[in-house]
């Protein structure tokens, strides 16, 4: 509950900025379209990798004053999985705000999420182990 009074009084003092305090709001449509192949072994048929096409629809939301800023999105990753012939839709969605308090002091929040029905296709962050001579 105070996570949301926060969000609501957050945005009521965005929006009720005064005049000198411009808000600006921009609306974002983006699409993606990707080709690749994957070999990990939840996706093999036959022992094989296979050909994977994901088309990502994605909108956002952006607001911005001159001391707070908030971004907001959603988008649904299609992959159409060649080997297989399956076609399954996974889910991602986001927001971050970022307040200045000083020249030298900002807070910020950021919270992704994503539901999928491939573990693989969640993103890989994390850069691999190499030993260090």
């Amino acid at each position: 509950m105070h996570l949301r009074t926060c969000t609501v009084g957050w945005v009521v003092a965005v929006l009720a900025a005064p005049a000198a305090a411009a808000v600006d709001l921009t609306p974002r449509l983006s699409l993606q379209v990707e080709e690749r192949y994957d070999d990990a072994a939840l996706l093999q048929v036959g022992g094989a990798g296979q050909l994977i096409t994901q088309v990502s629809p994605k909108v956002a939301l952006e607001l911005a004053t001159p001391v707070q800023e908030a971004k907001g999105f959603y988008a649904a990753d299609l992959l159409l999985h060649h080997g297989s012939g399956q076609l399954t839709v996974d889910h991602r969605f986001g927001a971050q705000a970022k307040e200045r308090l000083s020249p030298r002091a900002e807070v910020s929040l950021k919270a992704q999420g994503w539901r999928v029905g491939d573990p693989t296709s969640l993103p890989r962050t994390v850069l691999s182990a190499v030993p260090i001579p």
